[in-house]
């Protein structure tokens, strides 16, 4: 009984203490939580903050060297393209693969495409696997730079099946 009646005079003396540590804790782990939260893909999503979004997969051919072709149309919102990475999926796992832009930077302007709120065209775009067994899947991750943190953000661009069939100019 003496105990707990110490316990309990002793909370009421520091209980001011307690929620002074309390609120010091809150503002020094705030600014921490409110970058994690408001630099999250699905706060971006929900704020129109993504660097793109609608982006749709139009077209996937196979040139004979084994290289996926790939080309479709997004929609541009914000920040400054950086660069692409690709991934292929084999049995083994997700493996890293080559990227190049080089038949889109014969036909269009190169570099950062300015924000529009209407569809523009990607694409085509080389994916070439290095592996064997041929892929199962491929996937494209766009880094960008947005201006309000000149932090690089990476999301999920596109991704689709490896194709099967062989697509032979005439």
């Amino acid at each position: 009984m003496v105990f707990q009646v110490a316990l309990s005079q002793a909370l009421k003396e520091t209980k001011f203490l307690v929620v002074i540590c309390l609120i010091a804790g809150a503002a020094i782990a705030a600014p921490v939580a409110y970058y994690r939260v408001t630099e999250s893909r699905l706060w971006s999503d929900i704020q129109a903050r993504t660097p793109f979004h609608s982006v749709h997969t139009t077209v996937v051919t196979l040139s004979p060297d084994n290289t996926a072709l790939v080309s479709g149309d997004f929609i541009k919102r914000r920040c400054d393209f950086q660069k692409l990475t690709a991934y292929v999926t084999t049995p083994q796992g997700e493996e890293r693969a080559a990227i190049s832009t080089e038949p889109e930077d014969a036909i269009r302007p190169t570099g950062s495409r300015p924000s529009n709120p209407l569809a523009q065209l990607w694409g085509p775009w080389e994916i070439r696997a290095n592996t064997s067994p041929v892929p199962s899947a491929w996937s494209i991750y766009a880094h960008h730079i947005c201006p309000e943190t000149s932090l690089t953000v990476t999301n999920l661009f596109a991704e689709g099946r490896w194709p099967k069939e062989k697509h032979h100019d005439r």
